[in-house]
């Protein structure tokens, strides 16, 4: 045989590793370790997707959706089919993709029906050829509680203020258990914020009837609130007192607070104070006294000055005159 022959005929029958999408790991997570499932839970599922062959497979996406009893696809409550998507693009050989996808379990739901978590994946090969693969391994089903009322919504618009300002806080509580329920107390205390609610009231357990119950609650923040992220709980108690949840509501306070006033004091007021009466003026008086024999008189100071004044004043004036005598008697004699 020609060698291009044996060649050609060796290309012909040798195996061709074709691309093969191949779905793994696929498994559902739900928010309790023993897989009950209620409404208006959410469900992740994940999974891999693997390219087992050679080839480099493109356009590569999955699809997920719920079926109930393995027929009837999951729809939201306004009545949409619940469908999740992921796009792996190309995915070369060899390789691994991973996803992960989540969903909310509609209200809706009635107690212990069954639900099969249908994946399909498909892409196209070199050939432009399309695969499809599809994995039915994981399943959920519904499991009500006898009583079971949920904070459907529980938080402040705004949730970041100043003292004195006005928050709402939005309250919407559900009845998703197996019984109506009645007088269902529900309240909240924040003395810190000045926050003192209370509400009664009843709800049924079907979704078509009144199992929902709404109302927003205005507050106005204290003037003197210190600055602080707060965390409000809210709480129902139902079932006659014998179940109760709770939850939590974030608020942010960033004023400064106002210093409090104090109570002002009824006081008296003071009269001023009289000015201390003027003293009169005094001549002084001397007080004449008699000294003793063998003494001398004592004198106050002030007198003794005056008559020391007066003698000089007499001295002088002697002076004068026994000049002028002299100047008289000279003139006297040159005539």
């Amino acid at each position: 045989m020609k060698p291009f022959l044996w060649f050609f005929t060796c290309m012909v029958f040798l195996p061709v590793l074709a691309a093969q999408l191949v779905i793994d790991d696929a498994r559902i997570i739900t928010p309790k370790a023993d897989d009950e499932v209620k409404p208006g839970d959410f469900l992740e599922v994940s999974f891999a997707v693997e390219n087992d062959g050679e080839e480099i497979m493109k356009d590569v996406q999955a699809t997920i959706t719920i079926l109930l009893e393995e027929q009837f696809p999951l729809r939201e409550e306004q009545g949409d089919i619940i469908e999740l998507e992921a796009n792996f693009g190309e995915v070369e050989g060899g390789e691994r993709e991973e996803a992960s996808l989540k969903f909310r379990v509609p209200f809706d739901v009635k107690d212990q029906e069954h639900y099969t978590v249908f994946i399909s994946v498909e892409g196209r090969n070199a050939s432009r050829d399309k695969i499809i693969v599809n994995d039915t391994s994981e399943d959920f089903r519904i499991d009500k509680l006898p009583h079971d009322v949920i904070f459907e919504a529980f938080l402040f618009r705004p949730n970041s203020m100043q003292c004195g300002e006005q928050t709402f806080l939005i309250f919407v509580a559900r009845n998703i258990g197996n019984d109506n329920e009645e007088d269902i107390r529900f309240s909240v205390q924040e003395d810190a914020l000045g926050i003192s609610l209370a509400e009664t009231f009843d709800l049924d357990k079907d979704y078509d009837e009144q199992n929902t119950f709404a109302k927003t609650f205005r507050s106005t923040l204290p003037r003197n609130v210190p600055p602080g992220i707060y965390d409000v709980k809210g709480r129902m108690v139902y079932d006659q007192g014998k179940e109760m949840t709770e939850t939590f509501a974030s608020l942010t306070v960033s004023c400064t607070p106002e210093p409090v006033e104090e109570e002002q004091k009824e006081t008296v007021p003071t009269p001023p104070l009289a000015p201390p009466p003027q003293q009169e003026q005094r001549e002084e008086r001397v007080e004449e006294t008699i000294p003793a024999e063998g003494s001398e008189e004592i004198m106050p100071t002030s007198e003794k000055q005056n008559r020391i004044n007066w003698f000089i004043v007499g001295v002088i004036i002697e002076i004068l005159f026994i000049l002028l005598a002299l100047f008289l008697l000279w003139r006297v004699r040159r005539k």
